[in-house]
């Protein structure tokens, strides 16, 4: 970590960071609020999985198309699962959407 992480929710230090997506991901260790680094660039793939962490930070859910997850970020249902948990996020498949939340 190049530089201190201060969690923006509660200002404590003890901050975990995980790379996840190609950028990092970090976790307060007070009030396990999750927040990721800015990416300088982006893929198709990325900008999706991006898109479901910002929906989360700023609604607390995100309800993306499982079609468009399937042929643009994921390949099977098994990928979006490891990515959720990988993310720490809670995922449920409903007809054809998709819903992840913390």
């Amino acid at each position: 970590m190049t530089k201190k992480q201060i969690c923006p929710k509660c200002g404590d230090v003890k901050i975990t960071e995980t790379a996840v997506d190609e950028r990092s991901m970090f976790e307060c260790a007070s009030c396990s609020h999750i927040w990721y680094s800015n990416r300088g660039w982006t893929a198709g793939h990325l900008s999706i999985r991006d898109d479901i962490t910002e929906d989360i930070e700023n609604k607390g859910y995100s309800v993306q198309d499982y079609v468009i997850l399937i042929n643009i970020s994921f390949r099977e249902w098994e990928d979006i699962q490891q990515w959720a948990n990988l993310n720490k996020l809670k995922v449920s498949k409903s007809g054809g959407s998709v819903r992840f939340s913390r």
